[in-house]
């Protein structure tokens, strides 16, 4: 079966945007599901990066740690995913407050994704066959 890109070869589109930044929406859509989870993967990696990076500089912010980057990182997918802390807690009023932030963020960032896989799931495809002959 040829993609869209080589069924429509040599059609040029007039007037619409033509990099996929400018139109991030429909280009995470029309994505395979392989390149689908590298983007969602990526994204989630880097968004508790920030985080970590951001625990890191507001020194005592996490109590439990031994203030590495691996320990914030873990301590920032743990706020992401709403896993629950164990040993890992907040230390301080500010990593409180970066806590809650991480914590509005990470709602908005989830719901967002959830919306993107379930456009995904239920985008309809045409497979529309075209007869030559009526055979009826």
């Amino acid at each position: 079966m040829l993609s869209v890109d080589e069924r429509f070869k040599g059609i040029r589109k007039i007037g619409t945007k033509s990099k996929w930044t400018q139109d991030f929406y429909h280009s995470v859509l029309s994505a395979s599901w392989p390149s689908f989870f590298l983007i969602y993967t990526i994204s989630f990696l880097f968004f508790n990066l920030v985080f970590a990076v951001l625990y890191y500089l507001v020194a005592g912010s996490v109590a439990g740690t031994d203030q590495s980057l691996w320990h914030l990182f873990c301590f920032s997918v743990q706020t992401f995913t709403t896993i629950g802390y164990g040993v890992f807690t907040p230390g301080s009023d500010a990593g409180h407050v970066l806590v809650l932030i991480e914590s509005i963020l990470s709602v908005f960032v989830t719901a967002l994704l959830t919306g993107l896989i379930f456009s995904k799931f239920a985008r309809p495809s045409a497979r529309i066959v075209f007869f030559k002959k009526c055979s009826c």
